[in-house]
């Protein structure tokens, strides 16, 4: 049996639509229960042209500049398994996310898409 303290990671994405595929994840943080010394944080270049105005207005992030400087989304990801792994090192995860605003989602894929194509 491991004697390493259980970490619990919450994690949160942003993305600027309601299902994956057609739109985009554009941010994706985590961070350690009880320890603010260990927190990820990324913006990810959008993958699609689509995308839904009030999705971006929860978030607050500027789909121009995600275009122009996020990292793509291959090398956020990397990081974040990077960051996870380094975790493993001292404790055993558990992990989960916030599931609240999940239900509105039907709702706001009835709203109308714009697009915006990252060139």
């Amino acid at each position: 049996m491991s004697r390493l303290p259980e970490l619990y990671v919450a994690v949160d994405v942003e993305a600027d639509g309601p299902i994956p595929g057609p739109y985009s994840m554009i941010s994706l943080g985590m961070a350690v229960a009880g320890r603010p010394d260990l927190t990820f944080y990324s913006e990810l270049r959008p993958i699609s042209d689509e995308f839904m105005p009030a999705a971006l207005a929860v978030s607050g992030l500027d789909r121009g500049r995600l275009c122009r400087e996020a990292p793509a989304p291959e090398q956020a990801m990397g990081a974040a398994a990077r960051w996870i792994n380094g975790l493993r090192a001292i404790g055993r995860l558990r992990v989960g996310r916030d599931a609240q605003g999940d239900h509105q989602a039907p709702a706001r894929a009835r709203r109308g898409a714009a697009h915006a194509p990252c060139r």
